[in-house]
């Protein structure tokens, strides 16, 4: 502790040793956490951190909450509308080109290939945690 500067202090309840709340104290300056707290300086404890024999310990970390499944086949649905409108902006001058007898022979294999994965991502089961999605042709 550098007494005169400005320093985070843990407010500790010391009926269940829980730090309550954090305040920016000088450790000079007359002031009183309260009957039955005191005030012990960290740069890192936070609110509900125990303090237990002259050390902080966090809260054990919740697991995350797994996604429902409305959660995950909109991730899901979302995730797909990229690849349908690449899909469909490679497509539409291929069969554009086909419709006017214009098409190349690499027009044509393009245009089943992007045809074919265009498909073959609406085939993909939204409703998985992690999806398998086709490889876009190149």
């Amino acid at each position: 502790m550098v007494e005169g500067v400005v320093q985070d202090y843990a407010i500790i309840d010391l009926t269940t040793n829980i730090v309550t709340n954090v305040a920016l104290w000088d450790g000079v300056t007359e002031w009183d956490p309260g009957e039955g707290f005191i005030a012990i300086q960290s740069n890192t404890a936070q609110m509900g951190w125990t303090y237990k024999e002259g050390q902080f310990i966090a809260p054990p970390v919740a697991p995350p909450v797994p996604p429902t499944a409305a959660e995950i086949l909109s991730a899901n649905t979302y995730r797909r509308n990229s690849p349908l409108a690449a899909a469909t902006l490679a497509i539409d001058p291929l069969q554009d080109a086909v419709d006017l007898g214009m098409a190349t022979a690499s027009d044509l294999v393009m245009l089943k290939a992007w045809k074919l994965y265009r498909v073959n991502v609406n085939r993909v089961d939204l409703k998985g945690l992690d999806p398998a999605w086709p490889t876009q042709p190149v």
